[in-house]
Order: C-alpha cells, then structure tokens, then sequence
C-alpha cells in the first residue's frame, strides 16, 4: 500500500535582530536591546535600523554620548532619514545643545516636510525656548497637515494661555474639544481659562464635564473647589476642604488670645470669628484690627487685611509695627513701592526697628537690589538668628590674606549650602585657614567644599583653635559685595562622595527617567503651610507621563505616606534610608531630574549642577528666588523654577499641570519614547494654567 504523502511544515522563521529589539523595547528591556543591538552590529555594522534601535536603547539607559554615537551612525548611513534627525534633535535637546537640536529639527523638517509630526516637534522645541511666534507657527502648520488632530490643537491652546492670548488659547481649546469631546483634560484646561477671566459659571459646567469624565481627577476637584468658593458657596467647597468649626465664646481679650491661638494651630475659621467678635466688643483697639488684618492678610485676603491695616493705623499712627506689617502684606501683593515706603516709614517711626531693615532688606533683596539689600539684611542677626560667642573678631570685610577664618552656622541646611559657596574665593584671595561649623547633617557634604581646612560639627567641637575671625555666612555677599553678576556661580561646587555613589547605585531603579521627588519641607518654616504640598497626591497627574520611575528622598514630613504609595503611585521611596545630605548627594547625582518644593534638597541639587525643578508658592516667595524669573543666578543651568499663579495663590493644581507637560516634554527629549513623530505623545492629562507668571516677615 502507499503510503500518504506527509506535508512537512519548517515552523515560524525566527525573529530577525530589528524585530527582537522591537519585542524589548516594547517591554521596557532597554539594557537587553542594546546587548542584541551591539551584537548585531558587530557583523552588520552598515545597518541603519540596527544603529537606530541601539541608540533608543542607550538613550533610555542615560547613555547619552553612546545613543549620539549610534544615531551618527545611523544618519550618516541612511541621511535622508527623517526619523533618525528628528530622535538626535531631541537628544540634543536633553544636552542642552540647542544649536545642534535645532539644526536637527529642521532637517527632519526639510526631509518629510509633510509630516505633522515633524512640525510639532519643531514647535515643542521652540515653545520651551518662549520663541512664541516661531512656535506657534510651526503648531499651526502642523494642523494645515493634521486638521483633525486634537492635542495638536489642546497644545497649541496651552501655548496661547500661557501668553495671554486667552480668546485664541479658548479657540483651540474648543476646536479640540470638537474633535475630541471626551477628553477630559481639555475640558478641565478649558475651565481654567473661563475662571480666570470670571466666566464662572461657563468655568463650572466645563469642570462639571471635566469630573464626568474622569471622576478620579484629583486636580479638577480641586480647583471646582476654588470656583465654589469664588462664587461664594462654601457648603459645597467644605467638601473639599475642610469641616464646620464651632464657635467659643468670650470678652474681647478672650477673642483675641483665643484667635491667636486658634491661628496657630491652623483653625483660621475659628480665629477669624474670635477676631472679629473683639472688634465688635472693642471697636476702639487698633490692636483687634491687627490681629484680624494678619489673619486676613495670611489667607491672601489681601483688600480686606490692607483696608483694616489702614484703619489700625488711623487709631494709633505711632505703630510702627502696623506700617511694618502693611509693608509685608503690600510686598506679597507685589505692590513693591508701596512697600518699601510703609518700611521706612516704620524705620521713621522707630529708628532701632529691626524687623522692619530685615523685612525692607527682604524686598531689595527680591527685587535685586543688592547693593542696598545686603546692608539692611545685617539685621537679621538681631531678629532670630543666634550668634556664638567667639574670642575672635566678627569679620567685617577685612582683608583675609594671611588671616584664619571661622564660618558660623545659621538659618536653615539650604542657606549654608547656598551661601558656603564663598569659601573657596574667599581661600582664593589669601586665607590661610578655613574652619567650618555645620549642623550634623552637612558635616560629610561640606568635606568636598574646595577651601575648607577643617569641618566641624555642632554638638561635636570640643574646643575650637583660635582664628583672626568668625563670620556668619548668609553676611558674605556684604563683604563679598556680590551684585547679581557677581555671584560666585561656578557649578558644582558641592560633590556627591564616589563611595556613597557605588553605595546607591544599587538601590536606584535601572530603567526609566529618573526623577526625584521631594514634596513637604520642615513643617516648621514659618511659610512651610504655603511652600509645601499638601500631600503626595497632588503629584498624581505626573503618574500619567510615560517611561518615567519615581524616587521619593522625602524625610521627615509625609515619610509614612511615601513608604506605602498607593497603587497606582509608581513611587520607590528611599528617604528613610537617608542618613544625611551626603547620602542625598549620592542619590541625587544619579537621577535624571529632581521636583521639589523650596526646601534644602533644591539647593542641594544646585550646588551639585543637577537639573532641578523647583515648585515655588505665589505666597511669600523666599526672597532668593527674585520675582519673575524661572531660572536663578545662585544656579544658573541648574535649577528651572515653577511659580504658582498670582491668581490662585495656595492652589497647586495649575503648577503640577504645568510641570506635568514640562515633564512629559523633557522624557521625550531625553528619548524615553522616540518615534519620528511624536503627535501622539503629548496628550493633556491635567490642568493647565497660562503661566502669569504677628509681626510679619515677608
């Protein structure tokens, strides 16, 4: 009998080098991609796909110079390739070399000019780099290609609200919304726009539609929250904020000492009644109209506070604390002329006032004016910061050549590590000896500080060798006579130690943008309600940009939360491990990027060069970081500042969005998701604002 014929099959053909590559990449094993690559290449080293792939690989590990290396290859292999131009601009975007990036954007242009996409990268690029004009054009030519494209049109209404240009940024709000009328993150940015304009009620319908959509939306909440409160509908905000406070009775010294109490523990509901029931008991006090103005006046409710500073000030015009206190107030209102001439007036009134030199060196200080701010900040010597008791000379600005010199601690980590940077010119014009004094955590740090001979501990002196002076170091731009060009600025100046960097280096997520987060200070900063955040989960809109691993170094305030994050946190804490700033240092050397509010870790960051946002409340900005600006002279290239709306003070849910598309934009700058089109990559996910830009210190 035959047999039947047997049909043979040979299985799948197995991957090629390209597809598996493309299979890890799809799963985020960049470190096993670049191996295939690398091998691959070693015998088809004319492979332009190969040297592309590599190149997303190594940019994805932060090997930088290795994916320009491969992606040089892969143009010089393939030059008409488009997508190859567009993913080296991007990295050198990330690098910082602007010239190059561009030069590469416009190749790409020039070679699929076709592509939306292409003309949308070109305008991202020039969005961050506030070239308006250049950007939106390129955004507008993008949708003549791509019409339908509706984060195409949300981006470029993000570009139009935060200039100002509020009736076009709406348009391209609306134009998205027709195209897209599920996206919830349109919507919200649509409210924000209305609301800022005190279209109220249109505002509200658009959060309402916002929340319907995504009713997990933290920040939407937040600011239909602000709305209600606006429109003066305060059950309903109480949902959002806070409970009913009850009411305690008593005479009017009663209301007053239980009001300020009640300010202290934060009850202000509870404080403003007391307050104001001992004006009504005696009408006659300016001192009750005081103390309500300084409540008032630190919930921002800025006309009421003023108006009741005035009429203090007409019962006793003698007070020169009343015109101090209006001079702060007037200060944070950014009403900066008025306030300098409330301070005087109070220096008028009280030559030895020194907390209203200290409050008017605050404000020069702000506004740059350094060459009259230094002196007037001497004062603050006398107005809380403790002095030691030395056998040697308090230095004045002598000459240091051949002479010893002590550094006295003061303020807080931040200052000695911003300010410590005079050390080394101050070794460089002649000081024969160093010695500085620092809290225990710093001690480790301050041993890379070029200039110091000697670094010592409080609580861990013993006895001190004697030196021809002592000085504090917040009084070195005074002595130093440091101007706003002047400022010692060579980065770094402050080195993570390469033992506690191999010591790290394990504990670090391997994959992924690295960012750092830091989102609560010392809760007892006397501005520390307003620097910092209210909890972790006003940072969940960054959980939506992609290729991103979080890294928490926060310590002390908030650590319990950031040792549990909840699910959908991608967070992996290591603050608690943190023994002190040179461990900080460690770790902050190795990540990509560093967000968190003003507190010490950003002057950290800055001494050490590292790339560092810097989230900064709109309520008392710490005079350091000047008004307007977004970048620092204390930091220049390093530190990028965010700065709440002047609008919505207190209110973070604009800021986080803002740095939510700044971070989505930076990851794809540094390659986390390269593709020659990147349309689809910048979708908004939150709230966007148009950036505007007792006795009481400023």
């Amino acid at each position: 009998m035959q047999k039947p014929s047997q049909a043979w099959s040979s299985g799948p053909a197995p991957e090629t080098p390209v597809q598996q590559i493309g299979g890890l990449l799809s799963r985020g094993l960049f470190a096993q991609g670049l191996q295939v690559a690398t091998d691959a290449l070693a015998h088809d080293s004319d492979n332009p796909d190969l040297c592309q792939l590599a190149g997303i690989c190594a940019v994805n590990l932060g090997l930088h110079a290795q994916a320009e290396q491969f992606w040089r290859r892969a143009v010089a292999l393939a030059p008409y390739a488009a997508g190859v131009h567009a993913n080296l601009a991007v990295l050198l975007e990330q690098l910082q070399r602007d010239e190059e990036a561009e030069q590469c954007h416009r190749q790409a242009l020039k070679l699929a000019p076709a592509n939306a996409g292409n003309h949308f990268n070109l305008g991202i690029f020039l969005s961050h780099r506030q070239r308006v004009d250049e950007a939106e054009q390129c955004y507008r030519q993008a949708l003549t290609l791509a019409p339908t494209n509706a984060r195409i049109h949300a981006s470029l209404g993000v570009l139009m609200a935060s200039h100002q240009r509020d009736k076009e940024a709406e348009y391209s709000y609306r134009q998205a919304l027709v195209l897209a009328p599920a996206d919830a993150g349109t919507h919200a940015n649509l409210g924000v726009l209305l609301a800022s304009r005190l279209r109220n009620e249109e505002a509200e319908q658009c959060y309402r539609q916002a929340l319907a959509l995504d009713p997990a939306n933290a920040g939407t909440h937040s600011n239909l929250g602000l709305l209600l409160v606006a429109q003066k509908r305060p059950e309903e905000a109480e949902r959002h904020y806070r409970e009913a406070l009850a009411l305690d009775p008593g005479n009017a010294k009663a209301h007053t000492n239980l009001g300020l109490l009640l300010e202290y523990r934060k009850q202000d509901d509870l404080a403003e009644q007391h307050h104001r029931e001992a004006i009504c008991l005696n009408p006659a006090s300016s001192e009750t109209r005081f103390n309500l103005a300084n409540l008032l006046a630190s919930q921002q409710r800025d006309a009421e506070a003023e108006q009741l500073y005035r009429q203090a000030i007409v019962l006793k015009p003698i007070s020169a604390i009343a015109y101090s206190n209006l001079g702060t107030m007037l200060m944070n209102c950014q009403r900066f002329d008025e306030a300098e001439l409330c301070f005087r007036q109070a220096m008028t009134l009280q030559p030895d006032y020194l907390l209203a030199r200290h409050n008017l060196a605050l404000l020069l200080l702000s506004l740059g004016r350094f060459s009259e701010g230094w002196g007037y900040y001497e004062a603050r010597t006398n107005t809380g910061t403790t002095t030691p008791e030395l056998a040697c000379r308090q230095w004045q600005g002598e000459s240091l050549a051949g002479k010893s010199l002590l550094v006295w601690p003061e303020q807080g980590l931040g200052d000695m590590m911003q300010f410590t940077r005079y050390v080394p010119f101050l070794k460089e014009q002649g000081a024969t000896y160093i010695t500085l004094v620092c809290h225990p955590p710093l001690k480790s740090l301050m041993t890379t500080l070029a200039g110091v001979d000697k670094v010592v501990a409080i609580g861990d002196m013993g006895v001190l060798p004697t030196h021809d002076y002592w000085t504090l170091p917040l009084s070195f731009p005074l002595h130093c006579k440091t101007g706003l060009e002047t400022i010692p600025a060579h980065l770094p100046y402050l080195h993570a130690q390469p033992q506690r960097l191999a010591e790290w280096l394990p504990h670090l997520p391997q994959q992924g943008f690295r960012v750092g987060l830091v989102w609560k200070g010392n809760p007892l900063h006397e501005n520390d309600r307003h620097r910092s955040l209210p909890g972790l989960a006003n940072l969940a809109p960054l959980w939506s940009v992609p290729g991103v691993t979080f890294i928490s170094l926060q310590k002390g305030a908030d650590e319990d939360v950031a040792q549990q994050p909840g699910p959908t946190q991608p967070l992996r804490h290591l603050g608690s491990a943190v023994a002190d700033l040179a461990d900080s240092a460690a770790i902050i050397a190795q990540l990509d990027l560093l967000i968190c509010v003003d507190t010490a870790v950003a002057h950290l960051a800055g001494a050490l060069g590292k790339d560092c946002w810097v989230l900064l409340p709109a309520y008392k900005t710490d005079w350091r970081w000047m008004q307007t600006r977004h970048d620092t002279p204390w930091y220049p290239g390093a530190l990028r500042l965010f700065r709440q709306q002047h609008k919505e003070k207190g209110e973070w849910t604009a800021l986080i969005a803002e740095v939510t598309h700044a971070l989505m934009e930076k990851v794809a700058e540094a390659g986390a998701n390269f593709a020659a089109c990147r349309v689809e990559a910048f979708a908004l996910t939150s709230d966007q604002l148009a950036l505007y830009p007792q006795e009481r210190r400023p």
